[in-house]
C-alpha cells in the first residue's frame, strides 16, 4: 500500500467510511503525498501529458486570443490569473503575448502545490503573485482568468440513480485490506437535480459523477473578475454528447503511467483520478455567477482560429519534425485537438462585491 493509503485506512477504522469525494480529494491534494501535491505526474516519466507539456503553442494561441478580446474590450493594462498553473509553463507562454498586446497590470499564478510556482517569469512582465487558492485572489479584476485542465481535477461525488429513480451515494470503505465502494440511499437536493437536468431516461441505472466543486469556483471567479473574460481548457463534451447510454458506468477514470484503469481506489496517492468535464453544466453554473458564454469549440478549431498554423516550420531536419509533430497532437482529432475543448466566458463591467467564504482549490 501507498503511505497515502496507510494513513485513509487508518481514518477510515477510526471515523468509518468516507463520501468519495473526500476520499478523492485526499488523494489527490493531501499536504504530505497527494497525487498533484507530492510531486510532478507530467512528461514521459509521468503518468500523462498536457498541452502545455506538448508545446508552447497552446500558450502562443491563448495568448493571441486574450489578447485580441482585451483590446476589444477596451483593457489594457489587463490582469492575468492562471488557476492550477502548476510549474508555470502555460503562463510563460500565454504572459509575454497578453504583455505585448494589451500590457500586464498584474500576473497571479494560483496551484494548490504553491512551492511548485514559479517566483518570476523571464522578460519585463510583472512580478509573479503566487496563492494556493483562487479564494485568496482580489475583488476588482480586469483582464483574463484561464485554467488547463483543472475542473477535470476537482473532486467529484459519485452516484448511482436506480431503476425507481432513486439515488445512492458511493462512500468508501476499507475491508478485508482493501478500499471498497459501499453505497448507501441519498437525497441530495443538488444531486437530485443534476439527475433530472443532464442524464438521459435510458438506461435506468446510471452512474454519475456530480462536479460539487465548480459551482463554488465559478462564483469565486464571478465575486472577483469585474471585467474581462474566463477561459477553461479541458476534455469533455456537453451533456447530450458526454451522458450517453454508453457512459452508463460514469466517466471517473484512474490514470498512471499512461494508462488507463478503472481501479479507482488503487494506489491512492501514487494515481490520477479524472472526471470528463460536462460543459453544459459549467455554463449553467457560469450563467448564475455573472459569467456569459462567448464562445464554445474544440481545441483543434480555436487553435487553427489564433495562428496556430502559422506555426508550422518548412524543413525536414529533426527539430522542425519535432516542432511540427507536437503542433498536430495540439491540433488534429487523433490527438488532443478533438477531445478537448475550449469555452470562453465574458463578464462585462459591474460593481466589485464582496469575497466569498474559502472553499478549495481553483
Amino acid at each position: 500500500m501507498t503511505p497515502l493509503a496507510d494513513i485513509l485506512a487508518a481514518r477510515i477504522a477510526a471515523e468509518g467510511p468516507l463520501p468519495f469525494e473526500s476520499f478523492m480529494e485526499i488523494a489527490l491534494y493531501d499536504p504530505a503525498h497527494g497525487y498533484y501535491t507530492a510531486g510532478s505526474p507530467f512528461g514521459p516519466a509521468g503518468d500523462f501529458y498536457t498541452g502545455p507539456a506538448v508545446s508552447g503553442a497552446l500558450g502562443r494561441a491563448l495568448g493571441r486570443h486574450l489578447a485580441a478580446q482585451l483590446a476589444g474590450l477596451g483593457i489594457s493594462p489587463a490582469d492575468l490569473v492562471e488557476l492550477g498553473a502548476g510549474d508555470g509553463s502555460l503562463a510563460a507562454a500565454v504572459a509575454p503575448v497578453v504583455a505585448a498586446g494589451v500590457g500586464l497590470r498584474s500576473l497571479r499564478l494560483v496551484d494548490r502545490n504553491i512551492g511548485r510556482l514559479p517566483r518570476k517569469m523571464a522578460g519585463s512582465l510583472p512580478p509573479v503573485r503566487r496563492s494556493s487558492s483562487s479564494d485568496r485572489l482580489p475583488t476588482g479584476l480586469a483582464g483574463a482568468v484561464y485554467a488547463n485542465e483543472l475542473l477535470d481535477a476537482l473532486p467529484v461525488a459519485r452516484y448511482e440513480r436506480s431503476r425507481d429513480g432513486s439515488l445512492r451515494k458511493s462512500w468508501v470503505d476499507f475491508r478485508s485490506g482493501r478500499f471498497t465502494e459501499v453505497w448507501q440511499a441519498d437525497s441530495g437536493e443538488a444531486a437530485c437535480e443534476y439527475a433530472r437536468r443532464y442524464l438521459p431516461a435510458a438506461p435506468a441505472v446510471y452512474v454519475f459523477e456530480h462536479p460539487l466543486h465548480i459551482p463554488p469556483l465559478l462564483t469565486r471567479i464571478g465575486r472577483r473578475l469585474r471585467r474581462g473574460l474566463v477561459v477553461f481548457i479541458d476534455y469533455g463534451d456537453r451533456a447530450p454528447g458526454l451522458l450517453t447510454a454508453e457512459r452508463a458506468g460514469g466517466t471517473l477514470r484512474a490514470f498512471r503511467r499512461h494508462r488507463v484503469s478503472g481501479a479507482l481506489l488503487d494506489q491512492p496517492g501514487a494515481q490520477d483520478l479524472t472526471a470528463d468535464v460536462n460543459f453544459d453544466f459549467v455554463m449553467d453554473c457560469a450563467r448564475e455567477a455573472g459569467l456569459a458564454a462567448a464562445a464554445y469549440c474544440t481545441q483543434g478549431r480555436f487553435l487553427a482560429e489564433n495562428g496556430l498554423l502559422e506555426e508550422f516550420r518548412v524543413g525536414t531536419d529533426p527539430a522542425s519534425l519535432n516542432h511540427n509533430q507536437a503542433l498536430k497532437h495540439l491540433l488534429l482529432p487523433g490527438g488532443m485537438g478533438e477531445v478537448f475543448k475550449i469555452l470562453v466566458l465574458g463578464k462585462a463591467a459591474g460593481p466589485a462585491r464582496s469575497s466569498s467564504r474559502r472553499s478549495r482549490r481553483g
